[in-house]
């Protein structure tokens, strides 16, 4: 740090008022930003129903669905409404359509909800569809379409919908196993599903085919499988995260974020966009990150979610993350490039200036200069700045060095 003469602090404020435009348009921003994302919460008090929500959809017309504890909710963006199913039970998973048919599972119960003639969202069961010792399979925990097919995944069945009658695909029965599902997943138009004491299967043909792999156990369990490139990525909740190739070969990946998933209890995963995937867990809230298992951003309660235990994700079609909460309802512009920091980022004094400078992002305040460094959540105090007041900050290029000038009540720094 070089210490400059005050005398040029209106040559520096002159230069900052003039390039300080082009200095935010051309810089390229974080992925994600830094700081934190604008949350929009809902509290049970707000739509009005259990707080538990498991299972998110959105259908063309941009009305989002919650699979809660109490009822299917409809939301419009202004008012929630509440589809019951025929025996009220909670609706642990619900699915949509190409045609807009939302399919939804309850405890003994499943169908779907289509408008009826005034146009009023209401549920139709299909339980008098089921063989009648096939109808008390407890709750359905997951549902899936792929064009005029559906899934109902329960504990002991899963149910496939042909839109005339149901095929009753059971748990593989060996002499180790105890024929009882744990979650299924669709990834590339497969339907896989993990089965407690024998492993990860996928369904070929209404067949159960166990996926065979010496680095994959019978009692691992999976909480996610999400497509990426040219493998599928399955997130274990206590062995971290394994490729799954075309072939149904299972290899470990050995990704960094595996601890933290073994820690803070996987839940959910999704695909944000080409680069970036969200994994939600159980008490930690979200973690943002890249292929490679890199993680760039976790968002949880001290961010302004209502709690850390996130049960589902769905991105909207206008990248929306919306997030189905133990208690709540939370919604994320997962692709912001504006984001906001405060009190709890441990920024002291008020800001007076904020810039970018060798890639990383520095505030000046009214009690010292901090800086986060590129790809950090964190904001330290700069310690080489005295404790004043701190007014404008400008980086500029003399004599082709990089320098960031840093003006207070008395003095010009400059910072290289």
């Amino acid at each position: 740090m070089t210490f400059y003469n005050r005398h040029i602090y209106f040559l520096c404020f002159s230069l900052f008022c003039l390039f300080f435009s082009q200095s935010v348009v051309g810089q390229e921003l974080f992925s994600p930003p830094p700081g934190r994302y604008t949350i929009c919460n809902f509290a049970p008090s707000e739509y009005k129903a259990l707080p538990p929500n498991w299972s998110i959809v959105q259908d063309q017309r941009g009305i989002t669905y919650f699979g809660n504890d109490e009822a299917v909710l409809e939301y419009d963006g202004q008012t929630w409404r509440k589809i019951t199913l025929s025996n009220n039970t909670p609706v642990k998973a619900i699915a949509i359509d190409s045609s807009g048919i939302i399919y939804a599972g309850g405890n003994n119960d499943l169908g779907y909800i289509v408008p009826d003639s005034t146009g009023k969202k209401t549920y139709h069961s299909l339980i008098s569809k089921l063989p009648e010792n096939k109808r008390e399979f407890g709750y359905v925990w997951k549902v899936f379409t792929n064009q005029s097919t559906v899934y109902f995944q329960t504990k002991t069945e899963i149910f496939i919908w042909d839109g005339t009658d149901f095929t009753v695909i059971n748990p593989l029965t060996t002499a180790e196993a105890n024929g009882t599902f744990h979650f299924a997943f669709q990834a590339n138009n497969n339907l896989y599903v993990t089965q407690l004491d024998t492993g990860l299967l996928v369904l070929k043909d209404d067949q159960l085919i166990p996926i065979q792999s010496q680095y994959f156990g019978k009692n691992i369990s999976v909480y996610a499988i999400v497509p990426v490139d040219e493998v599928i990525c399955v997130f274990t909740r206590n062995k971290g995260v394994y490729y799954l190739d075309s072939q149904n070969r299972l290899e470990k990946a050995n990704l960094p974020i595996d601890n933290l998933l073994q820690e803070h209890n996987v839940y959910h995963a999704l695909r944000l966009d080409e680069n970036r995937l969200s994994v939600a867990t159980y008490g930690a809230g979200i973690f943002i990150i890249d292929k490679a298992g890199n993680v760039l951003k976790n968002i949880n309660q001290q961010d302004g979610l209502l709690n850390d235990r996130v049960l589902y994700q769905y991105l909207d079609k206008d990248d929306h993350l919306w997030l189905a909460l133990q208690n709540g309802i939370a919604y994320i512009d997962a692709k912001a490039s504006l984001s906001f920091y405060n009190k709890l980022d441990s920024i002291e004094g008020t800001i007076q200036s904020v810039t970018r400078f060798s890639n990383h992002l520095f505030f000046a305040t009214l009690a010292g200069v901090y800086k986060q460094a590129n790809g950090s959540s964190n904001i330290e105090r700069m310690p080489q700045f005295p404790s004043i007041e701190y007014w404008d900050l400008l980086p500029v290029s003399i004599d082709n060095d990089s320098l960031l000038l840093v003006a207070s009540n008395t003095d010009i720094y400059a910072l290289t």
